[in-house]
């Protein structure tokens, strides 16, 4: 089930850096570790939201290379 929210204009939107090689790594270990998966990568994955192709996110993560 994915839950989107509204965008509430009072709310200013945070700009965010894309996900490096490093993120990547860490997010892999955490998520093989059952751990939480930081918003940087996280992110980019939630864009992929009912688009033709889109993936669980374990799949996705697994070809993230950075």
């Amino acid at each position: 089930m994915v839950c989107l929210m509204k965008h509430e204009p009072d709310i200013a939107a945070r700009r965010s850096r894309a996900p490096t090689l490093e993120d990547f790594t860490r997010a892999k270990a955490m998520y093989a570790g059952g751990e939480g998966v930081d918003h940087v990568v996280v992110s980019p994955w939630l864009r992929t939201g009912g688009t033709p192709g889109q993936k669980q996110f374990a799949a996705w993560l697994r070809e993230q290379h950075g």
